[in-house]
C-alpha cells in the first residue's frame, strides 16, 4: 500500500479547499473577531469609566452652592519621574463648572501649563498629603494659581490625591467661592465622590 508522505499531507491538509485551509481561516477569523470584542468591550468600558467621573463631578456642584468649579487635574513629566532640570506640567483632564466664566478649560490656560515654584509646592505637598485645604488670601500674591483663584472669585479649594505613580498624579480640586464650613450632607457626598473617584483611577 503506498503511503502518503509529509509533503503530500500538508499539501492536502492546506491545499486550495482542504479542511485544513478552512480551518485555519476559520480559527483566525475567531480570533481576530475575539480580538475586536476585547477591544470594544474595553472601549465602552472606557467611556463609562469618563462618563461616571463627570457624574461625580455634577454630584459635587449639586451638593453645594458655594462649589463653583471642579477639576480632575493631572500633573505630569512627560511619562518620566520627577527629577532636577526636568519641567512638570498641569493638565486640566476633566472639569465641572456653573458657569462658562467659572471654567478654565475655555481659556486654554492651564492645557499642559508648565507648573511655577509654588505650584510645584503644591503638587509636592498633594504627592504626600492625599488632602490639602488652600485659601485663596494665603497663596503667595505673584503665585498664578491666586491670580486665578482671585479672577474667579474663588476663596479657597479643597485638593484630594486620587492616584500617584512614578511618572504622573492625578487629583481632584474643589473650589470654593465661600470657605465656610460645609453642611453635614455636602461632606458626606465630597466624601463618597472622593472614594469613588480612587477607585475609577485605580
Amino acid at each position: 500500500m503506498e503511503t502518503i508522505g509529509p509533503a503530500e499531507s500538508i499539501g492536502i491538509l492546506f491545499g486550495a479547499g482542504g479542511v485544513g485551509a478552512v480551518f485555519v481561516k476559520g480559527a483566525f477569523k475567531y480570533i481576530t473577531e475575539h480580538r475586536l470584542s476585547k477591544a470594544r468591550k474595553k472601549h465602552i468600558l472606557g467611556l463609562r469609566k469618563i462618563a461616571s467621573i463627570y457624574d461625580h463631578l455634577n454630584q459635587l456642584m449639586a451638593s453645594d452652592p458655594r462649589v463653583n468649579r471642579v477639576m480632575v487635574i493631572r500633573s505630569s513629566n512627560g511619562g518620566e519621574i520627577p527629577k532636577p532640570g526636568c519641567r512638570i506640567f498641569i493638565r486640566i483632564l476633566h472639569e465641572a463648572y456653573r458657569t462658562l466664566e467659572d471654567s478654565i478649560v475655555h481659556t486654554n490656560l492651564w492645557d499642559e501649563r508648565q507648573a511655577d515654584q509654588h505650584y510645584l509646592e503644591l503638587v509636592r505637598k498633594i504627592a504626600t498629603t492625599p488632602k490639602v485645604h488652600l485659601t485663596t488670601s494665603e497663596l503667595p500674591e505673584d503665585s498664578a494659581l491666586r491670580t486665578l483663584y482671585e479672577g474667579s472669585g474663588t476663596l479657597g479649594s479643597r485638593v484630594y490625591l486620587l492616584t500617584l505613580s512614578g511618572t504622573e498624579m492625578i487629583y481632584l480640586s474643589i473650589n470654593y467661592t465661600d470657605i465656610a464650613a460645609t453642611p453635614p450632607k455636602a461632606k458626606a457626598i465630597r466624601s463618597s465622590v472622593v472614594s469613588g473617584l480612587q477607585q475609577l483611577f485605580k
